[in-house]
């Protein structure tokens, strides 16, 4: 069982901090109006991270652990243990404007007066732009460990997705337009790179991108094989693939060395909606044959049933002295950025409104 360890936002802090950006408020503006409407300010905080309101008795409890236990999970698919997310506790009295600004906000709330059942909400925008609240509230104590049970993964999904979307509308502009023209020109597919990838190799049906750093190197792949084997979506056939489209383009510094995917710890697949068509995600380790490199990917399969071929997307990521969430999410976003001619735009499930009233 791991230690209920998050930052505890103290009022001396909070004084501090508000007082300094109280001030820069004021001097641009917290809202402005157009049209008649609101227009906020964006939202604060790092990617991952978010600020948890609950009462602080209900929080030292054995069901504030099962709250905390929710977002300190580990992430799946990384070399060492890293928590989904970092959490910044706060009791409903701290909750103030400052902190209504953060761009992850958990609102957890245990009332029998209040509620009859429980129930997970979410809303956006409601305090600054680019922030999503979710609200988590119940009768007692049962009934909240109940719906914990339930949705505890569309709860993280919520946040991870919504951080992954973010990602995706900077590089709406912020991408290279010669991966973007390469990527088009061999596929026929929609991809975006990020700048800094600026290294490129190509091969057979495949592309490699890097940044080529000699701290926290990213790269990305796409690669496509004709889907000709019903198996083709399943963990076996999906590794066996990468294997050998790798073992041919990603050779390592020593002579016979090449990468290949990590089984002592088994890779994790999950069946994806993506774009409203379906696709398999694969995230796990990565080594070096005869060398000792090696690190997370997440990879992304689709069928592009116009063309009858697999297009794979994939990130990995090499950084033995940093952690590494950060680095592989930012790649996961631009896999998300995939699209086929054939695609159409998908509607997002509708936030429920959330009232801006906090229980203290």
């Amino acid at each position: 069982m791991a230690w209920k360890i998050a930052n505890n936002i103290n009022t001396s802090t909070m004084k501090r901090l508000s007082s300094l950006i109280l001030f820069i408020c004021m001097m641009v503006g917290i809202t402005s109006c157009k049209d008649g409407a609101p227009v906020f300010v964006n939202s604060t905080g790092a990617p991952y991270d978010l600020v948890l309101v609950m009462d602080q008795a209900q929080w030292k409890s054995p069901i504030g652990d099962e709250v905390f236990n929710v977002f300190n999970a580990d992430v799946p698919g990384l070399p060492q243990s890293e928590p989904l997310f970092k959490i910044n506790y706060t009791p409903p009295k701290h909750f103030d404007r400052i902190m209504k600004l953060v761009r992850n906000i958990v609102l957890v709330e245990i009332n029998p007066e209040r509620y009859s059942q429980g129930k997970v909400s979410f809303s956006r925008d409601l305090w600054a732009k680019n922030q999503l609240i979710v609200k988590i509230q119940a009768p007692d104590d049962a009934a909240m460990k109940a719906l914990l049970d339930e949705k505890k993964q569309y709860i993280v999904d919520l946040f991870v997705n919504n951080e992954l979307k973010r990602v995706e509308a900077i590089l709406k502009d912020g991408y290279s337009k010669a991966a973007y023209d390469t990527v088009m020109d061999v596929f026929g597919v929609e991809f975006r790179v990020p700048q800094e990838l600026n290294k490129m190799k190509r091969g057979e049906n495949f592309i490699w991108f890097s940044n080529d750093a000699g701290s926290g190197r990213r790269d990305l792949l796409i690669y496509s094989f004709p889907f000709t084997d019903p198996k083709t979506f399943t963990q076996e056939y999906l590794i066996a693939k990468r294997d050998s489209v790798v073992k041919v383009n990603i050779p390592g510094g020593p002579e016979g060395s090449y990468m290949v995917t990590e089984t002592l710890i088994p890779p994790v697949m999950k069946d994806l909606n993506f774009r409203g068509d379906y696709a398999a995600e694969l995230r796990g380790l990565w080594k070096m044959h005869n060398d000792v490199m090696g690190g997370p990917f997440v990879c992304i399969a689709r069928l592009d049933k116009s063309t009858n071929q697999v297009i794979v997307v994939e990130g990995f990521v090499y950084a033995p002295e940093k952690k590494k969430r950060n680095f592989v999410r930012q790649l996961e976003g631009a896999l998300h950025t995939l699209k086929f001619k054939s695609d159409k735009e998908t509607v997002e499930a509708q936030p429920v409104p959330i009232s801006d009233e906090v229980e203290n």
